[in-house]
């Protein structure tokens, strides 16, 4: 049992990376890009994007029903900020850039290592208007 739960939770990190990966690479247009995330994060975890981030404690939602741990919350907030730039919306990018901001405070508080991502996507948010 303990090896499937391992198993599980390495395809969480392969998955995460690839999104990421892909999001680097500019393949498509920008809301293609979003569209190609959120069917990847469905068709592979059955994770619904908009269905998560409208949850009250959607970290919660992550570590237990979707199986992510500590690890990969770090990654999902990159991909967040990244949907986050990628989206014509602004109601949407506000709700993602703001989810990606709660996963960063959360891993400081929670006193994951220091991060230079974590850095960035807080700095950002610091220097542009409040969400």
């Amino acid at each position: 049992m303990e090896d499937y739960i391992v198993r599980e939770i390495d395809k969480i990190g392969v998955l995460l990376r690839g999104l990421l990966l892909r999001m680097g690479a500019g393949s498509g247009t920008e809301r293609q890009q979003v569209e190609a995330c959120r069917a990847e994060l469905f068709d592979a975890i059955g994770l619904e994007l908009d269905a998560l981030l409208a949850e009250e404690d959607f970290i919660g939602e992550l570590r237990g029903r979707y199986g992510f741990g500590e690890e990969h919350l770090e990654s999902f907030a990159e991909l967040l900020f990244g949907l986050c730039r990628a989206s014509e919306d602004a109601a949407e990018r506000r709700r993602m850039a703001g989810c990606a901001i709660s996963l960063c405070r959360h891993l400081d508080a929670a006193g994951f290592p220091p991060s230079w991502n974590r850095f960035l996507i807080l700095r950002e948010q610091e220097e542009q208007a409040p969400l």
